[in-house]
């Protein structure tokens, strides 16, 4: 599907934003192609707690949202609290609704401009583990 450019811009904000992160994430950056246009934008990390390496990309923060766009509200086995989990896994996302409300109105705007490292990291994480692991 071929996105407007627009979306791609949004994308790829979104992508620097979490790759540019100043030692917050998880990951250290094996490679980062920042230049070129926005679709064309990726990142080789590292992660080593899980010893695993990973590409992303637009497609990457385009999955990551909508696990976040598609999370239910349940109770948390756990904890016996109400708590947001990904519809697919059933993994609890440890995510506030106050982020994720956030993550939601740049999305529908394609506006990354309001949102910080720790809602970028939150997008990455959610795309490749299904939940927010590290934050």
């Amino acid at each position: 599907m071929k996105r407007t450019t627009n979306r791609a811009e949004f994308l790829a904000d979104v992508l620097t934003t979490a790759v540019e992160h100043d030692g917050y994430g998880f990951f250290s950056v094996r490679e980062w192609k920042h230049d070129g246009e926005p679709g064309e934008r990726y990142a080789v990390i590292y992660d080593p707690d899980e010893k695993q390496i990973h590409r992303i990309d637009g497609d990457t923060i385009a999955a990551g949202i909508g696990v976040i766009r598609r999370a239910q509200v349940r109770e948390d086995a756990r904890y016996k609290e109400l708590a947001l989990h990904n519809t697919k896994t059933g993994q609890r996302l440890y995510m506030p609704n106050e982020q994720r409300g956030a993550i939601l109105r740049a999305n529908h705007a394609n506006d990354a401009g309001g949102l910080d490292v720790i809602d970028a990291l939150a997008i990455v994480e959610c795309a490749l583990f299904g939940a927010v692991t590290y934050a």
